[in-house]
């Protein structure tokens, strides 16, 4: 080989590896610009929401609760329906509270109940039809 075939050679192999180094920065630089975009902190509070929305586990432990304060605001209003007075306050915050744990230990237990007395008031709204 002469000297102009190992020059142009030495070129055409140096275009190849500037091709590829230049491929391999814009691959680099779109990897960081997505790193970057999951790294900002509203993009990481969405993914953390969509984590505890998704989440089965969650789901039922809010449920529970819910089912749980739900019973106890209800019982409070109860008790402070027939007077006001501090001493009627005191013992609807204390039922609240009481009937609010025991209803959120038990919810499964509410629930399905729940859900038979939905089923027999659906099966009666039918039956009149």
């Amino acid at each position: 080989m002469s000297r102009t075939d190992y020059d142009l050679l030495l070129r055409q192999r140096i275009l190849e590896k500037e091709q590829t180094a230049m491929l391999q920065g814009q691959l680099l630089k779109a990897e960081l610009r997505s790193m970057h975009e999951q790294f900002r902190p509203v993009n990481m509070l969405k993914k953390a929401w969509k984590d505890v929305v998704n989440s089965p586990e969650i789901k039922t432990n809010a449920v529970d609760s819910l089912i749980g304060f739900s019973a106890g605001f209800l019982v409070k209003k109860l008790v402070n329906l027939t007077g006001k007075g501090p001493l009627r306050n005191i013992a609807g915050t204390v039922l609240e509270w009481i009937v609010a744990l025991k209803a959120t230990k038990n919810a499964d237990q509410i629930k399905s109940a729940g859900a038979s007395l939905l089923e027999n008031v659906l099966s009666k709204k039918e039956s009149r039809f």
